[in-house]
């Protein structure tokens, strides 16, 4: 069983982002004798996953390439 601190150490994020995923249902409270490590590290992961899911990376792409292209058409106008 760990502190609030402890938690967020472990999971590498901080003590306000423990709280709010406590809130939202997705990381355990402790109560009075802590939180179970091994609970929030397989949720937490368990939430990146389903996040990561849900990442549209076709839409990604195409927002990346055309902002490059923008790019290389800006830095080609001003060479002219």
């Amino acid at each position: 069983m760990a502190t609030l601190a402890e938690t967020a150490a472990h999971l590498d994020i901080t003590t306000q982002r423990v709280n709010q995923l406590q809130q939202r249902g997705i990381l355990p409270y402790g109560g009075r004798g802590g939180i179970d490590l091994d609970e929030a590290r397989w949720r937490y992961l368990l939430y990146l996953q389903i996040r990561a899911d849900q990442v549209d990376y076709e839409r990604m792409y195409y927002e990346t390439t055309r902002a490059a292209k923008r790019k290389v058409s800006q830095e080609l106008v001003s060479e002219a």
